[in-house]
């Protein structure tokens, strides 16, 4: 149950943030299907009902717009279900009666939008739980791994570059032991926040544990990826400098024909970290793997 959970939040997310034009087109569908129902009502004589029809659009509008999209489409619907009997030839015992049935399916539909909105924040948030992480909001390493292996197998259908980022924190116990964690946890949030400033939406960002971030650069050239790296090395460096002592080791791995795992590419980004460590706190260490000859020991 909790991975359909996490699977229908992730396609969810997706869906939203790949169609940015999801909502107008729910609401212009819902409003169709709402005059086509009130139509189909009238014309009839309210001979036919079709009640359950009008959940569409009311289960779609609090799914794409939350609970608030959910109960305005409810009380459309409801208005709507009222509109219909009104202009039907049809005659009520009462004529309170048209009111009445639109009050009942108001409550109806204004409960299943209340549903549906829940269900999608239920979705989201397990997305959120199984994807990212919890300090920083970046991806997790689990996610991060499973997405990037994505971008590599597209990187080498399309024969495109890939650029391999690992970052540490120097000195980041020391400023645990000194300042406490609530210093260590703002440091990281601050470092999460740079990185997420510095790359494009298409890139990836994540904190892959402790004190240690990765990020892919997708379709970067040699020089687009080059101001890139350095950038995003300047933007790390930069929010840690409040903390007297912090600073952000990078090494930077830049694949022209990616052919190796992820976990290799990371390995080699890895391995520069330590060099860039070596070379002094907040080093950047930048390299060129061409696909023969990879080695990464």
């Amino acid at each position: 149950m909790r991975k359909w959970l996490s699977n229908s939040g992730m396609a969810l997310e997706q869906a939203l943030s790949a169609h940015p034009r999801l909502r107008p087109v729910a609401w212009a569908g819902g409003g169709a299907t709402l005059i086509a129902l009130f139509l189909i009502r009238a014309v009839s004589g309210a001979e036919f009902a079709f009640a359950s029809l009008a959940l569409l659009p009311v289960i779609w509008s609090a799914w794409v717009s939350g609970r608030g999209g959910g109960w305005v489409m409810a009380l459309l619907a409801s208005a709507t279900w009222i509109a219909g009997d009104l202009a039907s030839d049809r005659e009520f015992s009462n004529a309170w009666v048209p009111l009445l049935n639109g009050v009942v399916h108001a409550l109806m539909y204004l409960l299943v939008a209340t549903l549906a909105a829940e269900l999608q924040g239920l979705l989201r948030r397990e997305h959120q739980r199984a994807t990212r992480d919890e300090l920083t909001g970046l991806l997790n390493r689990r996610h991060f791994l499973d997405a990037g292996q994505l971008e590599v197998e597209r990187a080498i259908r399309h024969g495109r570059p890939l650029t391999v980022l690992f970052l540490d924190l120097d000195q980041f116990k020391q400023l645990n032991d000194s300042q406490g964690h609530h210093a260590g946890d703002e440091a990281l949030q601050a470092v999460a926040q740079a990185l997420q400033r510095s790359v494009r939406s298409t890139d990836l960002v994540a904190r892959l544990g402790g004190d240690e971030f990765a990020a892919m650069l997708v379709e970067a050239d040699q020089d687009g990826s080059s101001q890139a790296v350095r950038r995003l090395a300047e933007t790390a460096n930069a929010a840690v400098s409040a903390y007297p002592g912090l600073s952000v080791s990078v090494g930077a791995a830049r694949f022209v024909d990616p052919t190796p795992p992820l976990a290799d590419m990371l390995r080699a980004a890895d391995l520069l970290m330590y060099r860039a460590k070596q070379a002094g706190s907040g080093s950047l260490v930048v390299e060129d793997f061409p696909a023969s000859g990879f080695d990464v020991a």
